[in-house]
This record gives C-alpha cells, structure tokens and sequence, in this order.
C-alpha cells in the first residue's frame, strides 16, 4: 500500500473524515485510490475517497467480512 500522509489528508477532508462506503465517521478515516496507485493512480482529488477502517480492510480483500467490490474496489 502507498501511504501518503498529505494523501490521506485531502481525502479525509474533502469526506469529513466520513466513510463513502457505510457513512460511518470516524477519526481513523483512511484515504484510498480508486485507481491503485501502482497501476497508474494518482493521489488526486478525483482519484481518492475516505473509508473506514473496516472498509477499507473489505475493500483490499482483509478482514471477516466478505470483500467490496464495484466502482471503488481496488482496480488490478
């Protein structure tokens, strides 16, 4: 994962710090390429959304819950 702190950063900002997935806000709120970075993505506005922690797990296959998939899904 890339992790960029002024990344990370807009994308709580312009979410307030609330997560685009299941509303929740939170203060660990973490940014997230749609586009994955390593595939060409870049940390821009249009390419950053605010999760969760939780979220963001599912999103990259992590955690207990089955995995998200759709347009904010990490593309391969």
């Amino acid at each position: 994962t890339i992790f960029d702190q002024s990344m990370q950063r807009r994308a709580t900002k312009i979410y307030s710090n609330r997560c685009l997935v299941c509303g929740k806000k939170t203060e660990n709120a973490q940014g997230h390429h749609v586009k994955h970075f390593a595939h060409g993505g870049e940390s821009k506005s249009d390419n950053l959304v605010c999760l969760c922690d939780s979220c963001h797990d599912r999103i990259h296959g992590r955690g207990k819950k089955p995995p998200i998939t759709g347009t904010i899904s990490c593309y391969k």
